[in-house]
């Protein structure tokens, strides 16, 4: 039997079990997918956060669900942008029984651009 590694961080101050957040992308700088965790039954809340140091900046994140940890679906799009005094964020629900997701930076711009992906159950 084949032992599949989930990687992702409990943030501090959550137990891991009932609204435990995973965080899937951690301030990013670069366009890549990211590592993939359990999707906990496929219910679950996505949120996308971007800032950067100076100027505006724009990202976009690519939720990514798969039931194999290897073939890769689309599920959803997040478009961020803002300037470096303000931090954008924005996500969704989702209820789709998913084995795994993952979050893949498709783009990102500006001076010190971060995106940061988090999954919530």
């Amino acid at each position: 039997m084949n032992k599949v590694q989930l990687v992702g961080h409990v943030l501090t101050g959550t137990t891991g079990g009932h609204s435990a957040v995973t965080k899937l992308l951690n301030a990013v700088l670069v366009t890549g997918a990211g590592a993939s965790s359990s999707s906990f039954g496929g219910r679950c809340q996505l949120q996308a956060i971007a800032n950067g140091t100076s100027g505006a900046f724009t990202a976009v994140i690519v939720v990514e669900g798969s039931n194999n940890d290897s073939n890769w679906e689309p599920i959803g799009t997040i478009t961020l942008s803002g300037t470096a005094t303000t931090a954008d964020s924005d996500g969704f629900k989702m209820d789709a029984p998913w084995a795994f997701v993952r979050g893949n930076v498709t783009s990102i711009s500006g001076t010190g651009a971060t995106a940061t992906l988090l999954m919530g159950v």
